[in-house]
């Protein structure tokens, strides 16, 4: 508190509230179930923290990344809110489009059967 006290002068507003801050602490005891209390919700709220689903992500080795990136759903999710981002206005909202279809690597066969059916009349 010295180098504080320091730099206000005496009769300042906040060396006061220093004063009053300095008198209350040193006022109130020791309180054993208060600090372990603290404790206890400082360990649990650590621990909830970890458990968050963003924080507990592991890295993707970038490998993996560049061979194979739809094995992993996290890199797929990126992946396809991307390419809806860009390709998402082509796709209309009908009942004859169908917008799954701008991910399928390959058409349905039912789609691709309702396809051919439709051209042949």
């Amino acid at each position: 508190m010295t180098p504080l006290k320091k730099s206000y002068s005496g009769a300042s507003r906040k060396m006061s509230r220093i004063d009053e801050l300095a008198m209350a602490i040193k006022a109130s005891g020791f309180n054993a179930r208060a600090k372990l209390r603290l404790a206890m919700v400082t360990v649990r709220a650590a621990v909830r923290l970890r458990r968050l689903p963003h924080t507990s992500a592991r890295a993707v080795p970038l490998c993996d990344a560049l061979r194979d990136p739809y094995t992993m759903r996290a890199l797929r999710k990126v992946i396809d809110g991307c390419a809806f981002r860009v390709y998402g206005h082509w796709v209309k909202k009908g009942e004859g489009q169908n917008r799954a279809a701008l991910f399928e690597n390959m058409p349905k066969t039912e789609l691709k059967s309702l396809y051919v059916s439709n051209l042949s009349r």
